[in-house]
């Protein structure tokens, strides 16, 4: 059964990749004649960002026991044929409304998360509630089958899709770097993610400890908020790289930083199919990450597409970052290839095609 109508659901305050991930997917099932609904949060954080109008639906969401938003979704959601909710926090309350409202539930997850086979909450919020789960990469879809009752959860893999950068000249890199505050002769190094202690960020600061001496214009910046910022703030200070490695924030588009960049290196230990990845290699920038799950393995070849490192080896992630910044034509020839791969390979029509057919059986699911 093809859903008519679908209510997603995504609580945040901030802008990320998944917020993303939910907008695109919105405009593109309105495109393809879907009724879409967005039940969010703030609707600011939305409707500044919007290619076209998607009806928004603002609730409190203020915890996982919030009454009043459960019930406003308790009475919404029998008007719609089926209900996906994008993000961890809104799994419990979207979905235990969603299940007793009698509609079928889509969760996604775009992260490497092992369950907690005992404990009833994950069985509850995996198990139970949603018709079906659907994750960016293999890894994420293998390691919630290792706890066994998931075996019997459908679980499909549907890439991200990802917008392609333009690149810019030398001239135009030069004075984004001015505006952002970079110096114009700067190794710019990026990051971006949640500042939490799966990203392993110490790493990257450790490593550009490392080649202070080696790499003197070396700057790393680290886009993002996140518990980890005092501790990380007093590593740097501890390195002694205050004017080396900074810590901006969160900032609403990534899309001038990556266009002002040289390398982006993602250090997690835990990632599915990473959007800064996606989005930084389809702006044709080199990148260095480790294999954190191996959803990056899945879909790109090592030294071909990108530079891989094991997940906490910092020995290995100086190495790569200094043979990164002494070879400039081999990082021209690596962004270049991973650009024509993405533009291949993760375009949001491909995404959209691959996520009806789920639409579809999650609905079919509950006939």
């Amino acid at each position: 059964m093809k859903p008519r109508s679908i209510a997603m659901v995504c609580s945040s305050r901030i802008w990320a990749g998944t917020e993303k991930w939910v907008l695109h997917t919105a405009e593109g099932l309105i495109d393809r004649g879907y009724n879409v609904h967005l039940f969010v949060r703030r609707t600011d954080l939305w409707s500044n960002r919007m290619q076209s109008p998607v009806p928004l639906k603002r609730l409190p969401f203020l915890n996982d026991w919030d009454l009043f938003t459960f019930f406003a979704l308790l009475t919404e959601f029998p008007n719609y044929d089926l209900v996906l909710p994008a993000r961890v926090r809104d799994y419990w309350l979207a979905g235990t409304a969603a299940k007793t409202a009698g509609r079928p539930v889509l969760l996604r997850l775009g992260v490497v998360r092992r369950l907690r086979d005992r404990h009833w909450r994950d069985r509850a919020r995996y198990g139970r509630i949603p018709n079906r789960i659907v994750v960016n990469a293999d890894a994420i879809r293998d390691t919630l089958r290792e706890t066994p009752w998931m075996r019997r959860m459908p679980i499909d893999v549907v890439r991200n899709g990802v917008d392609l950068i333009e690149s810019v000249s030398e001239a135009e890199k030069l004075a984004l770097r001015r505006q952002l505050s970079i110096p114009t002769d700067a190794f710019l190094v990026l990051g971006a993610g949640r500042l939490g202690t799966e990203k392993r960020w110490d790493l990257l600061l450790r490593a550009t400890a490392k080649l202070k001496g080696e790499a003197p214009t070396l700057q790393t910046y680290i886009l993002g908020e996140g518990k980890e910022r005092p501790a990380l703030e007093m590593l740097a200070a501890d390195l002694g790289i205050q004017d080396q490695a900074f810590l901006p924030g969160h900032q609403d588009s990534i899309e001038p930083w990556l266009r002002a960049a040289d390398l982006v290196v993602q250090p997690s230990i835990r990632e599915g199919l990473s959007n800064v990845i996606l989005e930084a290699m389809g702006a044709g920038l080199p990148v260095i990450c480790t294999d954190g799950g191996g959803g990056v393995r899945e879909v790109f070849q090592p030294d071909r597409d990108l530079w891989m490192v094991e997940p906490d080896n910092a020995e290995r992630l100086v190495e790569r970052m200094k043979y990164a910044i002494d070879r400039p034509a081999e990082r021209l020839q690596i962004g270049q290839a991973a650009r024509r791969w993405v533009e291949q390979s993760f375009s949001w029509n491909a995404m959209l095609d691959q996520l009806e057919p789920v639409l579809q059986a999650t609905c079919g699911d509950v006939d």
